[in-house]
């Protein structure tokens, strides 16, 4: 699937799975949802691909530009967002990490 998507197929999936234009068109309702609401703070959990393709819905670019997110285990995103425009405040942050012990 992943080969698919970056060949540039956003439209391949695989059996009962969604396809990376199906996922950024969820994913753009979902936003204007958010962005419709009085909340102020929002905290979104997902995983890892969900999170890059919401980046390219946050900033209006294409689903084919998920890929130039990376996004670690718990990597964190914050965004801000002033005068209707997105900032990245952080981006696949992983600093809280430093204070796991193994």
């Amino acid at each position: 699937m992943l080969k698919e998507w970056s060949e540039g197929n956003m439209d391949y999936k695989i059996k009962n799975g969604e396809s990376a234009r199906e996922l950024s068109e969820r994913l753009s309702s979902f936003w204007n949802r958010l962005l419709a609401s009085n909340e102020k703070t929002i905290l979104i959990c997902s995983h890892g691909r969900a999170m890059r393709c919401l980046m390219t819905v946050i900033f209006d670019e294409q689903v084919q530009d998920m890929e130039k997110y990376n996004h670690d285990n718990t990597g964190l995103f914050k965004i801000q967002i002033s005068d209707f425009i997105p900032g990245m405040v952080l981006e696949n942050d992983t600093t809280h990490l430093a204070k796991v012990q193994v």
